[in-house]
C-alpha cells in the first residue's frame, strides 16, 4: 500500500480531515465534500504575480490627471502627518527615559513611535511613486534603485 503524501497547509489538512470524517458520517451524498476538495484546491494554487507599469495602473483604473495630482497631495499630507506623529512619539519617548517616567508608559512611546515611522516610510514610498510616475518595489525604493516595474 502506497503511503500518502501529506498535505503541506495546515488549512488544507484540516479540510481534507474534514471532507473525510463528513463522508464518515454519511455527509458524502452532499455537496459538503465538493465544497471542502474546491476550498483545499483554491489552497493549492500558486498565485501569478501582476506586472504592469504606472501608465497602464493608470489606464485600467481610467484616472486623469488631476485626479492623480490630488491624490498625490493627500498622500503627501498623510506623509507628513504620520511623520508629525513620530516625532512626537520619538521626542514623548526621550522625554520620558530622560524624567523617569514608568517603564510601561516610556515603551508605550517606544513602541507608538515604531510604527508611526514604518507607516511615515510606506507613506512616502507611495509619495515617491506617484511623483515619479513609476511603479517600483518597496526593497528597490527603500536601497535607492529603482526598476521601472512592480513585482
Amino acid at each position: 500500500m502506497a503511503k500518502e503524501k501529506k498535505p503541506s497547509s495546515p488549512l488544507k489538512r484540516e479540510a481534507i480531515n474534514y471532507a473525510k470524517s463528513a463522508a464518515t458520517f454519511g455527509l458524502a451524498g452532499s455537496d459538503t465534500v465538493d465544497r471542502l476538495k474546491k476550498v483545499a484546491g483554491h489552497l493549492s494554487k500558486k498565485k501569478v504575480a501582476r506586472i504592469e507599469t504606472f501608465s497602464q495602473a493608470v489606464e485600467r483604473q481610467d484616472l486623469t490627471e488631476a485626479d492623480i495630482q490630488r491624490r498625490q497631495r493627500e498622500i503627501k499630507a498623510a506623509a507628513d502627518l504620520v511623520l508629525l506623529m513620530s516625532i512626537l512619539f520619538l521626542s514623548l519617548t526621550v522625554i520620558g527615559t530622560i524624567r523617569d517616567w514608568s517603564f510601561m508608559l516610556v515603551s508605550l512611546f517606544c513602541v507608538g513611535s515604531a510604527w508611526t515611522v514604518c507607516e511615515a516610510l510606506v507613506w512616502r514610498f507611495r509619495y515617491d511613486q506617484v511623483r515619479c510616475r513609476e511603479l517600483f518595489g518597496f526593497r528597490d525604493w527603500l536601497l535607492g534603485r529603482r526598476t521601472g516595474e512592480f513585482k
